[in-house]
């Protein structure tokens, strides 16, 4: 279920301006960019800042471009975020959020959940190059340099425009098998960039193994396990409870705190970006509202089917 009024153009992969791309002009015509550049800017050394974050007593590593290697990256993940998306993907996929992921689990009675860690990092450029070169059947110096173009170090970049989609596409291949898997299972699979939520009237442990044991054979690891049966539970920080979605309390936290700082504001500048915030959590309260309406009545036509 999507909450979005906007229409979006998408095609099959096969109809995609990289769709068995032959020469690096025509990239370069698809970019924007005339060659030179593009060489240039396939050198990852020159061509990204580093440093370092703290955030709750752990460390993050940030690759991130510089503005020219930025917008290449942007175009080509504006490029493939054009490809009609699978049902279960969405994040990154425009009209799609994280609302609408959890929602598709709100009618299932056992949830379970994990996630991939070090996604970015434990995704490879040879898998990237893999993509361009077999899925897309772009010529090998057309793959190589689209590759070269989006990532680092040999891996995906962490702060990359095109990481996210790309972490998908140089791992659709196991994603689509996690995903046959799931449907004869009879349940439901959602994917939110690196978040995994199986849902049903009942998760088989066969399901769960034969998902571990791709992602392990992807050459990824899977963290942060969760299993919920019969009682609230929280996708993608939402929460869900008796059906209907809720946001958490540390939300409605965020809210009180932002709208006692706007009160103690000095001044309108210092209020300013209190307001954006203000404004932003409550649009999500509104986003909610809307994917709830849409829960109940969903509901009640099924109901009155199956009177």
């Amino acid at each position: 279920m999507t909450v979005t009024t906007k229409r979006l153009k998408r095609y099959p992969l096969r109809q995609s301006p990289f769709f068995r791309l032959r020469t690096r002009k025509k990239l370069c015509r698809h970019l924007g960019i005339p060659l030179n550049q593009m060489k240039a800017l396939a050198s990852p050394d020159l061509n990204y800042r580093l440093w370092d974050v703290e955030k709750n007593g752990k460390t993050r590593h940030i690759e991130s471009p510089t503005f020219p290697l930025k917008g290449v990256q942007s175009r080509i993940a504006t490029l493939l975020s054009r490809i009609m998306p699978p049902d279960f993907l969405y994040c990154p996929t425009k009209g799609r959020s994280y609302l609408s992921n959890a929602a598709q689990h709100a009618n299932s009675r056992v949830i379970h959940t994990l996630d991939i860690a070090e996604y970015f990092p434990s995704t490879p450029t040879e898998r990237v190059k893999s993509f361009f070169r077999e899925r897309m059947e772009c010529s090998l110096d057309v793959a190589a340099i689209l590759a070269a173009l989006t990532t680092i170090s040999g891996h995906l970049p962490t702060g990359g425009p095109a990481s996210a989609i790309l972490s998908y596409y140089a791992n659709d291949l196991m994603w689509l098998k996690i995903s046959a898997l799931t449907k004869e299972a009879g349940c439901v699979l959602t994917v939110y960039m690196d978040d995994i939520a199986v849902s049903g009237d009942a998760v088989p442990n066969e399901l769960l193994w034969n998902i571990r044991k791709l992602i392990r054979s992807s050459h990824l690891r899977y963290h942060k396990e969760k299993h919920f049966e019969n009682k609230v539970s929280e996708i993608t920080g939402v929460i869900i409870r008796d059906g209907i979605l809720a946001v958490p309390n540390r939300h409605r936290l965020k809210a009180h705190t932002v709208r006692k700082e706007i009160q103690s504001a000095r001044n309108r500048g210092e209020a300013r970006p209190l307001v954006r915030r203000l404004k932003g959590l409550e649009e999500v309260d509104r986003q909610l509202r809307l994917v709830n309406d849409h829960l109940v009545e969903q509901r009640n036509l099924t109901t009155d089917v199956g009177r």
